[in-house]
């Protein structure tokens, strides 16, 4: 029973985090917001050592944003020095 109440909250959680992450308007707050929960979640700390495991499909999949507008934010984030781009790879 209280594995079963621990996923639900991990679950609610989740799911009020990317609310929240979705109500902003900006695509690259949107987009930094969502891939530095993923680096939270994972329990890294140290700067540039996170690779985002998503294909920028995915990305836009989750932000609910085009392909396109994940391309070019993230392109804008790399020059903001929030990310890292090596290799095709986004490491945050």
């Amino acid at each position: 029973m209280q594995n079963l109440l621990r996923h639900n909250a991990e679950r609610m959680f989740y799911r009020h985090k990317m609310l929240t992450t979705l109500s902003i308007n900006n695509p690259s707050q949107r987009i930094y917001k969502v891939l530095q929960f993923l680096k939270d979640y994972h329990q890294i700390i140290e700067p540039f050592k996170f690779l985002v495991p998503f294909s920028r499909q995915q990305i836009a999949n989750l932000t609910a944003l085009r392909v396109e507008t994940v391309i070019r934010n993230v392109k804008k984030l790399e020059q903001e020095d929030l990310v890292r781009i090596s290799e095709g790879r986004i490491y945050l």
